[in-house]
Order: structure tokens, then sequence, then C-alpha cells
């Protein structure tokens, strides 16, 4: 009869139970997104969350896992702000019912890496100051 040695059913075990015990998009997807900044006219200043991050045009890279608030700032400009907020990303979700256990949900569920942000490119109209 066939004969599996110890070490090929313990590397088998190792991998389902690694692929059992966590959620896909925490395996697999990207923690980061580059959003690319831009605003007529150009050279506006970006801050993110309070924290000046560049002048446009610009790319910056974000976290995918939290929403964030863009303001962009430019003398003789009315200050605009954006909010970039993140979506469950379906995807990950269907993967994870695939994943045959409730724990891959759990894992991506409760670290939040369903979430992605809903844009990768962000450009706004800067308005004159009223006199």
């Amino acid at each position: 009869m066939f004969k599996i040695s110890r070490v090929v059913l313990t590397c088998v075990l190792v991998a389902f139970v690694s692929l059992t015990m966590t959620g896909c998009a925490t395996i697999l997807k990207q923690k980061t997104r580059v959003v690319n900044f831009d605003s007529n006219p150009e050279g506006a200043d970006v801050y993110l969350d309070g924290d000046r991050v560049g002048q446009t045009p610009f790319p910056y890279t974000l976290s995918n896992l939290k929403s964030v608030n863009i303001t962009f700032k430019k003398d003789g400009y009315e200050d605009k702000t954006y909010i970039i907020n993140t979506e469950v990303g379906g995807g990950w979700v269907v993967a994870d019912i695939f994943g045959l256990t409730i724990i891959n949900i759990l894992v991506d569920a409760c670290t939040n890496n369903w979430l992605n942000l809903d844009t990768s490119y962000v450009k706004v109209l800067l308005e004159p100051v009223k006199k």
C-alpha cells in the first residue's frame, strides 16, 4: 500500500491550517494604495488630516484601512476639503466565504482588511476668494 511520509503529512497539515486560519484579504491584499492628487489651478498645498503632505500635482501612498480628510489650500483661493472613504471589497468577502471556515471571515472583518479606499485620483477645482 501507498505510504505517506511524516514530513509530507506535516507539510500538508501546516498548509491546510495556515490557509484556513487566516482571511484571504489579510494574506493577499495590498495594505496601501497610491492616490494621485491634483487641483485646478495646480500648486495647491495638500493636507492629510491636518498635516501637509505635498503640493499638487503629486502621488501619495495612503493606508487602505481608514478614511482620510484631504484639504487643498492655495493663497487667493477658498480651501477645499475632500473625504476619501473606505468601502468593503465584495470580492474579499466572497473569497472568505469560500474559504470554508468562519475564522476566515472573522479575521478579515476584525482586522478591517476587507476595506479599500474608494478612489485613486482626486482633482479639485479651487474657487477664488470672494472679495
